[in-house]
C-alpha cells in the first residue's frame, strides 16, 4: 500500500479493496455493511447496484484491483484502489471516518490517461444545468461531495453548486470537448 500525507488509519487499505471486491461481486448487503448510517440512508442496495451497472456500462467487464493508495485528510482516511476493466483502468475512491466506517464512495473513470482526455487523470463532467468542463484528479477528490457516481460541486461556468456526473468523452462532440476544454478547473 502506497501511503500519501500524514498517516493514514489502520487497516483501511483492506477494507477499501474488500468493498470494491464485494461491490464488483454484487455483494450489495455485504458492502454496505461498512457503511455509516448517513450513507446507508444516501446510497442503498438498490442504488448501489445502479452505480455498479453504471460504471460496467462505461468500462466494460471489471477484471481485478490493483495496489491501494492511502491518504489522511482531516478525519478521513481515503484511500484510492485501481480498477481494472475491459476498456480501461478507473479508480474507486472509499474514505473512511475515524470509527473505520465508509462516509464516502466515489468512481473515476479513465484515471490511467488512457482515455480521450487531454491529461492522464483529467475528467469531463456535465453538470445538472448541461455546463460541460474538465476537473483534474485532485479536484475531483478534494473539491466535490459525492454521493454514489454523482458529486455536488461548484460549476465553473457560473460557480454556483449543483450535481454532476462524468462524461464519456468519446461520446462527445469536438465542439462538447472544446467547451468542457475552455471551462477547466
Amino acid at each position: 500500500m502506497k501511503l500519501v500525507g500524514e498517516t493514514a488509519g489502520p487497516g483501511a487499505a483492506e477494507r477499501a479493496v474488500t468493498l470494491f471486491s464485494d461491490i464488483a461481486a454484487g455483494n450489495w448487503h455485504q458492502a454496505r455493511a461498512n457503511f455509516t448510517d448517513r450513507m446507508k440512508s444516501a446510497l442503498d442496495e438498490e442504488e448501489l447496484a445502479a452505480a455498479w451497472a453504471h460504471v460496467t456500462a462505461e468500462a466494460g467487464a471489471y477484471q481485478g484491483a490493483g495496489e491501494p493508495a492511502a491518504a489522511q485528510a482531516g478525519g478521513l482516511t481515503n484511500v484510492c484502489v485501481p480498477l481494472r476493466f475491459d476498456a480501461c483502468v478507473m479508480e474507486g475512491c472509499a474514505a473512511f471516518d475515524a470509527q473505520g466506517k465508509v462516509a464516502g464512495l466515489h468512481f473515476l473513470l479513465n484515471t490511467d490517461g488512457h482515455g480521450d482526455n487531454a491529461e492522464p487523470g483529467d475528467m469531463i463532467l456535465r453538470c445538472s444545468d448541461g455546463h460541460l468542463f474538465v476537473a483534474s484528479r485532485d479536484t475531483l477528490l478534494w473539491r466535490s461531495i459525492h454521493f454514489g457516481t454523482k458529486q455536488f460541486r461548484p460549476c465553473p461556468v457560473d460557480h454556483r453548486w449543483r450535481f454532476a456526473v462524468f462524461v464519456n468523452p468519446r461520446g462527445l462532440t469536438d465542439a462538447e470537448r472544446q467547451q468542457a476544454e475552455s471551462n477547466r478547473i
